[in-house]
């Protein structure tokens, strides 16, 4: 039930009601808005999101990509480290023959230059005791053996066959040599 109330008063709050009324629906649509707003902001949120995702994906794949490219050229480089590896430490080795065997041929060449120089003064002093037989002998052994030579053979062939006394100094009967293989080279130093 409705107490009694004057006509004024009811105008009152009739008024009062309206006002809020009023007032209410200005938030309302105030608040309408304000959600209006939130939506559309969750919306292109939203777009955005969906965007930064397949930008996200896509480098992913190119990422995904990259290191499978540089997974291959890991295993190319490392297996050419590896040949590298092999060839340096071939060439290595080789050097290290190398070093010695430069270091014997120095050896040889030293022993040979000291051997030389005690033919030399000993032919020297044999020169000096008798060179009228010496150059004899060397007449006998120079007119006893003829050399001839092919592409890969060898010829020695003996001259005196009726110069008894070459033939004694230098017995060499008709020889042939065949070898196609280097067995030393000489250079001068």
């Amino acid at each position: 039930m409705v107490p009694n109330l004057d006509l004024e008063t009811a105008i009152q709050i009739i008024s009062s009601l309206e006002t809020q009324l009023s007032e209410l629906e200005g938030a309302t649509k105030e608040y309408e808005n304000d959600l209006e707003q939130v939506i559309s902001k969750l919306k292109s949120d939203l777009l955005e999101s969906q965007q930064q995702n397949k930008c996200n994906k896509k480098q992913i794949t190119d990422l995904e990509i990259q290191v499978d490219e540089l997974e291959n050229e890991n295993i190319q480089l490392r297996n050419k480290i590896e040949t590298l590896q092999l060839e340096s430490d071939r060439r290595l080795e080789r050097n290290v023959l190398l070093e010695h065997e430069l270091l014997d041929t120095k050896e040889a060449l030293q022993k040979l230059r000291v051997s030389k120089e005690e033919a030399t003064s000993g032919e020297t002093r044999r020169n000096t005791r008798s060179l009228p037989s010496q150059n004899k002998k060397m007449k006998l052994f120079k007119d006893t053996i003829k050399v001839s030579t092919t592409s890969s053979t060898l010829y020695l062939q003996n001259m005196a066959k009726t110069n008894n006394a070459a033939r004694s100094h230098c017995n060499i009967p008709n020889t042939q040599i065949t070898q196609s293989t280097v067995i030393a080279t000489t250079s001068s130093v």
